[in-house]
Formats: C-alpha cells, sequence, structure tokens
C-alpha cells in the first residue's frame, strides 16, 4: 500500500508543479526567484484509507485525457483513477484548488 500512496502522490503532485510551476529546473537556481509557485501536499490517515490532497494556485481543473500509446504524459490521472477508492477536485472561492483522492487501507472494507 506504501507503493500505492507515493504513486498517487507523485501523480497529483507532478499535475500541481506542471499547473504552477517551473518545469524545466536552470542550472542557476537564482533563476528561479519570483518564477515557482508554492504547491502543498496533505496525507491524511483515516481508519480505512489514506487521504491524499495536493492544493496548488491554479484554478483549472485537471483533465482526464487518453494519451497514445507513444506518449510520455497523459497517463497520471488514469492511474489516480484505478489506484484509487475515489478522487475530485474542488476549486476554492480564495483561488486554486485541491486535487485529492482516497486510498483504500489493505484489510478495510
Amino acid at each position: 500500500m506504501v507503493d500505492t500512496v507515493e504513486l498517487l502522490a507523485s501523480e497529483l503532485v507532478t499535475n500541481a508543479i506542471n499547473a504552477t510551476g517551473v518545469t524545466e529546473i536552470p542550472e542557476d537556481a537564482n533563476q528561479l526567484a519570483g518564477k515557482a509557485q508554492p504547491i502543498y501536499l496533505c496525507l491524511s490517515v483515516r481508519p480505512e484509507a489514506v487521504l491524499i490532497e495536493v492544493w496548488d494556485s491554479s484554478s483549472t481543473p485537471p483533465l482526464q485525457r487518453a494519451a497514445a500509446d507513444d506518449e510520455e504524459n497523459g497517463r497520471g490521472l488514469v492511474l489516480v483513477q484505478a489506484l484509487s477508492k475515489e478522487w475530485g477536485c474542488v476549486l476554492l472561492p480564495t483561488g486554486g484548488k485541491i486535487v485529492w483522492c482516497e486510498c483504500l487501507i489493505e484489510g478495510s472494507a
């Protein structure tokens, strides 16, 4: 289950970085000043599931799409849907969004 939670969190964080952050890191890290946007990751353990939430400043909801066989991108949300109990996106009135998913704890119904 740890591997599944790690993969789900990685997919949601990657999407948040792509939505709001700098995706190419320059050789001089000082060039990132003022360009990178914060994202926040929250993991909550419940009796039956682990809740993974990722906030970013973009108000654009994530879009699940069908990736071609030769594409390296475009399968993250398909994985999230397949491996989680459920997932969703909440647009916040204060700006940004939270994309979340629940991963069932093994042995719980």
